[in-house]
């Protein structure tokens, strides 16, 4: 199921029960470069439904129905 909405960096980091630190490393180090395509940028809280279909398809993330 793909993402239709946005969610916060900390909306994501409970979903993936992580903390917003490791979550930041993910999206800022081991995913930047592929994030960065996406219009992704470090400082933005908010991610976009490209960017969280990006990031399930690395990670389990599932959005809530």
């Amino acid at each position: 199921m793909e993402f239709t909405t946005t969610l916060g960096k900390g909306e994501v980091a409970k979903m993936l029960n992580v903390c917003p630190a490791t979550l930041g490393n993910w999206l800022n180090n081991k995913y930047y470069t592929e994030l960065k395509l996406l219009g992704y940028k470090k400082w933005q809280h908010i991610l976009t439904p490209k960017q969280l279909n990006f990031l399930q398809s690395k990670i389990d993330i599932q959005p809530n129905n």
